[in-house]
């Protein structure tokens, strides 16, 4: 994209099989489900 940053783009409807456990736990409390992780943790 030209600007030297780093994008990331979620997915929050695709598969969990294969990634990061934290990640799917973002992905799942983006969904709106029960927060569980590190980075979703109350």
């Amino acid at each position: 994209m030209g600007d030297e940053t780093t994008k990331i783009f979620l997915n929050s409807k695709g598969k969990c099989e294969g990634i990061d456990s934290d990640l799917a736990a973002i992905l799942d409390y983006i969904e709106g489900k029960a927060s569980k992780g590190n980075f979703t943790a109350n």
